[in-house]
């Protein structure tokens, strides 16, 4: 086999190991248990895409997953039975790195040359929220507050930073003070 050393040939050679299922789509399939918590079933399926891949040296597939694929490495390399070289699973965390920062800017830049601005509005609701949450109310208040229930507050909460593209309380009024949206 020639050594080729490119994302378009690994995923042409993905989709040629015996199994019809391609590797990517079987990696990606197996880091399902990890999202779950299961990190035991992640570690063995970690250990089978490890094993089906590394013969025809298959990359792309673990490297495209980025952050997840970069949170199951550390997790195995702390805890795991060590049936993984480290220097893989190191090249593996490190290139995964790089592709998800050369994939953000790649993003970035496209939106810049083309003026999308990615911003989604927020409907009232999820501004009113928004409003209480920068006044320091807590779930319940602004639940109390708006008329709705806690379970309704909070999947707004998750709408808003969905748009607002970030996690956590803090996090959400720093970015809506600085995009002012109060």
């Amino acid at each position: 086999m020639v050594d080729i050393k490119c994302p378009t040939a690994d995923r042409a050679r993905s989709h040629c190991i015996g199994n019809p299922v391609p590797v990517t789509a079987r990696v990606q399939y197996k880091l399902a248990p990890f999202k779950k918590r299961n990190k035991a079933a992640a570690f063995d399926t970690l250990r089978t895409a490890y094993e089906e891949s590394f013969p025809n040296d298959i990359v792309m597939p673990f490297i495209e997953l980025g952050k997840d694929m970069r949170t199951l490495i550390a997790s195995f390399m702390r805890e795991g039975d060590g049936s993984i070289p480290k220097e893989w699973l190191e090249s593996i965390n490190k290139r995964a790195a790089l592709y998800a920062k050369y994939q953000v800017q790649i993003i970035a830049d496209y939106k810049k040359e083309t003026g999308i601005t990615g911003d989604k509005p927020l409907s009232s609701r999820e501004t009113e929220i928004l409003h209480d949450l920068c006044a320091g109310l807590s779930l319940s208040d602004i639940a109390v507050k708006q008329c709705l229930s806690i379970s309704t507050v909070k999947m707004n909460i998750n709408h808003i930073e969905t748009k607002l593209n970030t996690h956590g309380t803090a996090n959400i009024i720093r970015d809506a003070i600085e995009k002012n949206l109060l």
